[in-house]
């Protein structure tokens, strides 16, 4: 959940900012419609959830029967369990701290046996035999580093050390247990650095994850004001409004919804999902893993066919940074100086014997496009020349 209690235009300011930097592995909160098609994924975090609902079938068993109904397929960024998130104290409900003081617990304090990958592997593996997608949400759902807003008290880890060896624990339990290879993440509370200053996605890189935000949240999680009826409703509310307006505006979106309890202790998401869903397939959308979403087109602002979408991809494969952290490549753009030292600096560091072409009065697309090309006639394979 992203609850960083920041007015609406300062967390629209703050994502500006950040997106405007060069990236070279980006975050993907959506991507480029694909012609001809309704793309949209939707992504359940903090599972495989095994308590019991109303229905008398485990949470996560009720999600794939939607989604089953429907034919649709998501990504469920898991945990491996919070069962280690101890001393701890249960926090007052219908806030943040719901679920603990110092520390997160899912499905909800005291009860951490049954939620989690290590916890529930049979539920776990059902979901991925379904063919939905497992994606990396670290293993003690403990954040990656401080959140002083609204997350003051928590703990959490102490390097990018001991992030990265959360994260490659939640990998190895995958394979061991699920048979699968995570290729995508997220981090809990979306923390996006260390508490020694290392970028969350600089730790993603070197596993190898994508990391997956989200562009539209299917908002079961929050704490219940009024009859369940009404939090039903308003729930399902902005999704109807926002197809309404423009059926096309979730084309290439990622979604966020919970494989848990909301705020009020309650499997709020079972009674939204069917009907949220069912608007979904109403408008013509077809729901894929933010996996398979990204595969066929990666970027936030070119289709797939756009000449820079390979080759940027090439590049960022080398670990240039020659996208921005929103996920875009703003191939129009006229290619800024401070641009072209950065990525410069970088293929100096990884193929120094690269002739870099003059950027003087091109585009982005121009010079990136040419940069491509001479990274692939440097010896046509430039991963191996590249420095460790």
């Amino acid at each position: 959940m992203d609850l960083h209690g920041l007015s609406a235009p300062a967390r629209l300011l703050r994502r500006r900012l950040r997106g405007a930097q060069p990236s070279n592995w980006p975050r993907v909160d959506r991507t480029c419609p694909v012609a001809g098609r309704r793309l949209v994924a939707i992504t359940f975090d903090d599972g495989p959830t095994a308590l019991r609902t109303g229905a008398g079938e485990p949470l996560t068993e009720s999600i794939l029967r939607a989604l089953e109904r429907y034919g649709m397929r998501a990504t469920f960024n898991m945990i491996g369990g919070t069962h280690d998130n101890y001393p701890d104290r249960a926090g007052p409900l219908h806030t943040p701290l719901w679920n603990g003081i110092r520390h997160d617990h899912y499905p909800a304090f005291g009860l951490d046996r049954w939620a989690g990958a290590a916890n529930q592997p049979l539920l776990a593996r059902r979901v991925a035999q379904e063919g939905h997608e497992v994606g990396n949400h670290s293993f003690r759902h403990l954040a990656f580093g401080p959140e002083r807003i609204v997350y003051g008290r928590r703990a959490h880890h102490a390097d990018a050390a001991g992030v990265e060896r959360d994260c490659v624990r939640f990998q190895e339990l995958c394979r061991t247990h699920l048979g699968v290879r995570p290729g995508v993440a997220r981090p809990p509370h979306y923390v996006a650095r260390t508490a020694d200053g290392i970028d969350t996605l600089a730790i993603y890189r070197r596993l190898g994850l994508i990391m997956i935000g989200a562009s539209f949240d299917l908002g079961a999680w929050r704490a219940r004001r009024g009859s369940r009826r009404a939090y039903a409703a308003a729930a399902v509310a902005p999704l109807a409004r926002t197809l309404a307006r423009d059926p096309d505006a979730l084309d290439g979106a990622i979604l966020f919804a919970k494989d848990g309890l909301n705020m009020s202790l309650e499997p709020a998401v079972v009674d939204v999902l069917p009907a949220q869903l069912q608007i979904l397939h109403r408008h013509g959308y077809r729901v894929v893993p933010a996996g398979e979403l990204m595969a066929r087109g990666r970027w936030a602002d070119i289709r797939p066919e756009h000449p820079l979408a390979e080759a940027a991809a090439g590049l960022l494969a080398l670990g240039l940074p020659c996208a921005f952290a929103d996920n875009t490549l703003r191939p129009d753009r006229p290619l800024g100086e401070r641009e072209a030292a950065a990525i410069g600096a970088a293929v100096r560091a990884r193929i120094p014997a690269l002739a870099i072409p003059d950027p003087a009065g091109r585009t982005r697309r121009e010079w990136l496009l040419a940069l491509h090309r001479a990274t692939r006639a440097a010896g046509g394979e430039p991963h191996a020349r590249l420095r460790a």
